[in-house]
């Protein structure tokens, strides 16, 4: 089958919804791996799921570093 990624970059509750994706994408026979935040990499990892750090490395509530990334002329 498909390797799948499924990438979160915001709060718990947009990783959540995700984790229950890769279960029924697991159900069907895909190979899944997690791209995140390092925060959560636990949680992941408890899962018995692949983890990637996603980069930036920004943990939700770091409100300064998500103004930088998300400026119109100079962000992403």
């Amino acid at each position: 089958m498909s390797r799948i990624v499924l990438a979160a970059m915001g709060s718990l509750g947009d990783l959540y919804p995700l984790i229950a994706i890769a279960q029924a994408l697991q159900q069907r026979g895909h190979d899944l791996v997690f791209a995140t935040h390092r925060k959560y990499q636990d949680i992941i990892k408890s899962l018995n799921r692949t983890f990637h750090r996603l980069r930036p490395d920004t943990a939700p509530g770091d409100t300064q570093e998500i103004e930088r990334m998300m400026d119109l002329k100079a962000g992403t």
